[in-house]
């Protein structure tokens, strides 16, 4: 089926209607033509020149553009390094219409009482420039803004459903009843432990709950939550679980990764392996390459029912939304390794549906 972007061809014919009409105001202020719509073979020639000259200069200011906003150079270095590519494109046309209008029409006497480099003329198409380019920021900004706009309201969208899928999978039944059980255990044994197990399942659960009104939080609250998360599981299944974490404490400042994540990555990994004391699960959080790698041995539960990885799924496209960046997951049937590229305040500033408790 034929796919057609009217957008980009409403975007050429703009451009030509613009450089026509520059076109038609030096016809009239050139006496050598004969006004506005000058019907001659040297008026018609002009135009098509004058037409895919300027639409060449402006397709090239566009790449240049982009070649700027990629490298987020300065403003004001932006607007000097534009002007000279304006001027050195007039000064091109300029020698180019001289050399044209010389040559095939014999205009050479006319050319003879303007200095070589004319400067009205190339004054006049350095402005003609500049007005191209107050034209293409203005377009580049509503574009930008539309584009903001519509990438925020597919956030507020997946986050309402993130939301609605992190309290169904996270907050799981089986969960709250295996903590409890050990609970019930711990209370008669041992006092202390049992009220220290019953703060940080609270505050696990308030996290969960709390925070996922967020888009973004702190990588210092995720890994607090994460540490109380580990606590539960070790008070249940004892030396079955080895926990390992190195992270600088300047580095988990200043990240933020989505709600839930770390803790959603720990909890697959208890659910879909098998391990005891002999044969323990070694989970591991660092960071590397600007990525918080999640990992831990493979040793496949052989009652576990297959899973939709919904979890995993939602969290890619949260990503995706945020940063426009995806998670990384590998697997050798060893271990089993996932990659959360880490984000900074940049990317939360016209994403968060909520501010960052501070």
């Amino acid at each position: 089926m034929l796919n057609i972007d009217f957008t980009h061809i409403n975007k050429i014919w703009l451009r030509l209607f613009i450089i026509y009409s520059v076109c038609l105001l030096i016809k009239a202020f050139d006496l050598t033509f004969g006004g506005f719509f000058d019907i001659t073979f040297r008026g018609l020639t002009f135009t098509i020149f004058f037409l895919g000259y300027w639409y060449l200069v402006w397709h090239l200011a566009d790449r240049i553009e982009n070649t700027f906003q990629r490298g987020n150079m300065n403003g004001f270095v932006q607007i000097v390094l534009h002007l000279t590519y304006g001027y050195f494109a007039s000064i091109v046309f300029n020698m180019s219409y001289r050399i044209w209008d010389t040559a095939f029409y014999g205009n050479g006497d006319e050319w003879a009482r303007n200095r070589l480099l004319n400067p009205e003329l190339t004054v006049s198409l350095t402005l003609f420039y500049f007005l191209i380019y107050v034209i293409n920021q203005y377009f580049r900004s509503n574009i930008t803004a539309r584009e903001k706009q519509i990438r925020l309201e597919s956030l507020e969208k997946e986050a309402a459903v993130a939301q609605y899928r992190a309290l169904k999978s996270q907050i799981e039944p089986h969960f709250l009843f295996n903590s409890l059980s050990v609970l019930s255990s711990v209370v008669y044994k041992d006092a202390d432990m049992a009220n220290k197990f019953i703060i940080k399942l609270s505050r696990t659960l308030r996290y969960v709950i709390e925070k996922n009104e967020h888009t973004l939080v702190k990588l210092q609250e995720e890994l607090q939550i994460v540490s109380d998360y580990i606590f539960l599981l070790k008070v249940r299944f004892g030396e079955s679980i080895v926990f390992n974490y190195g992270i600088p404490p300047e580095l988990i400042r200043i990240y933020l990764v989505p709600p839930v994540s770390v803790q959603l990555l720990v909890e697959n990994a208890v659910n879909h392996n098998s391990f005891s004391e002999d044969n323990p699960l070694n989970i591991t959080i660092k960071i590397d390459d600007g990525n918080l790698v999640v990992s831990n041995n493979i040793n496949k539960r052989k009652d576990k029912k297959d899973t939709t990885g919904l979890g995993l799924l939602n969290l890619s496209k949260r990503f995706k939304l945020v940063a426009g960046k995806d998670i990384q997951i590998s697997d050798d049937g060893v271990s089993y390794i996932v990659c959360l590229p880490l984000l900074t305040s940049d990317y939360s500033t016209a994403s968060l549906k909520k501010p960052i408790q501070q």
